[in-house]
């Protein structure tokens, strides 16, 4: 079997019939912005997107984006390299868990975010997320995220695993200005802003 490939080259909106039709994860090129323009769901843990290189931007545009029954969920926006040439610009994104988990295995390099996995470079902001949170995961961004601001956003639920933080996972070193959880905090070597060894 051949996997192909799905690749966004021009500004494009996304609609819920984007989200049932399109090859996940979609990639997005460099110097385009993709806006989504309704509410979406969301119900399958590859239903992400990938920046290929620099001056992406994502707007949800304040649209509640619902991860539906989902396990082991990607992060909705994932930079793809740590070097710089992906930066991307994600804002006014609303993600809300129904019955779902961030990817979140046992070790501090998958955590993810509900809207960044291990997100480089670029800026969040206006964001929320409503879901819980693993170990080594973040409500924005997951463990190892670096050179990234994160401003003006918020994460509600409950802070479960092992290094996890209200705003980003573990070993991040994001500048993080503006922002707050009102999570409960069970796990161990967790924190409301941020998972251990962060700076």
């Amino acid at each position: 079997m051949v996997y192909i490939l799905m690749t966004l080259t021009k500004n494009t909106n996304i609609d819920q019939n984007f989200v049932n039709t399109a090859r996940w994860p979609v990639h997005m090129s460099p110097d385009i912005t993709v806006t989504i323009i309704e509410n979406l769901l969301l119900t399958v843990k590859t239903q992400h997107f990938i920046a290929d290189g620099p001056n992406v931007i994502v707007n949800g545009n304040n649209n509640i984006i619902t991860i539906k029954n989902v396990k082991d969920y990607h992060g909705f926006v994932r930079s793809r390299s740590t070097n710089g040439n992906s930066a991307v610009n994600v804002m006014n994104v609303h993600i809300v868990s129904d019955n779902s988990s961030l990817l979140s295995k046992n070790n501090k390099l998958t955590g993810a975010g509900w809207i960044g996995q291990q997100f480089f470079t670029g800026f969040i902001k206006h964001c929320y997320s409503n879901g819980d949170i693993g170990d080594y995961c973040g409500g924005i961004v997951g463990s190892n995220s670096n050179s990234c601001t994160i401003n003006t956003s918020y994460a509600l639920g409950t802070i479960r695993g092992i290094g996890a933080g209200g705003i980003a996972g573990s070993n991040t070193s994001c500048i993080i200005t503006n922002c707050y959880s009102t999570n409960n905090i069970t796990g161990e070597h967790s924190g409301g802003i941020t998972g251990m060894n962060c700076g």
